[in-house]
């Protein structure tokens, strides 16, 4: 149900900010809007009885893919979970600049990650467009959704292309995953060679790639004989030795 006019959040007497208000009202809204394929369980308000500062809180982080709002939900097929993540953070803020507030880097950011969590690539891509119009300035976490989604779609020349425009345009340096996600691709397609530039390039960057990504790329190397010095030991190694002796 949607209720006009600010909706009060019981919590010591005070009265939530708009944002969170609005967030409230619009969760009750969907209760109608409902997805032949995709249901939305969010109970009415007066099924879950007073709004507390804890719940409005709880369904904010429940817009974040991967946290899911119930047994129900999780159980779904993992698109539809998905499907479900788009439809409500779209609507949210579509009924925040409704309400004529602002969004700042750290709302664009999770609308992109919906979209980008999706492989929705077009959407992704148009959300960031639309960074310049609110004038908000894309920043690390912004380009790693979009490389992971890159990688996720089997885009790796995209990926590249995205890690050189975020440092040469933007003068942003990629997080170590998304250093990592780029070479570990580029190893299980057998582009040592690419792949061996990319780790050299995270080491000029200071920026140290996760064992998970680097250990198929140290296997390669091992067994055509390339010992590189960017490189670092197996940590497991110790493994390996007391199973010889």
């Amino acid at each position: 149900k949607c209720r006009s006019g600010p909706q009060r959040i019981e919590n010591e007497g005070k009265a939530y900010q708009p944002q969170h208000s609005s967030l409230v009202m619009l969760l009750d809204r969907m209760q109608s809007r409902k997805d032949d394929s995709v249901e939305d369980s969010v109970n009415s308000v007066e099924e879950r009885g007073p709004i507390t500062d804890a719940y409005v809180q709880e369904q904010w982080e429940l817009l974040h893919f991967g946290r899911a709002p119930n047994t129900e939900f999780h159980n779904k097929p993992l698109g539809a979970r998905r499907k479900q993540n788009v439809m409500r953070a779209q609507h949210i803020f579509e009924h925040m600049l409704a309400q004529n507030i602002q969004p700042d880097v750290k709302i664009m950011n999770e609308l992109l990650a919906v979209h980008a969590e999706a492989v929705h690539v077009d959407d992704a891509l148009a959300v960031l467009d639309r960074f310049s119009k609110f004038g908000v300035e894309p920043n690390e976490r912004t380009y790693r959704y979009l490389i992971q989604m890159h990688v996720r779609n089997g885009d790796i020349n995209a990926a590249v292309q995205l890690k050189d425009e975020m440092k040469q345009t933007k003068g942003i340096i990629p997080h170590k995953d998304s250093y990592g996600l780029i070479l570990q691709s580029l190893t299980h397609r057998e582009m040592l060679v690419e792949a061996l530039k990319v780790l050299e390039e995270a080491s000029l960057d200071q920026r140290r790639i996760p064992e998970g990504h680097l250990r198929y790329l140290r296997s390669r190397c091992e067994k055509l004989g390339i010992k590189h010095p960017n490189i670092p030991a197996d940590p497991k190694q110790w493994v390996k030795d007391t199973k010889e002796m």
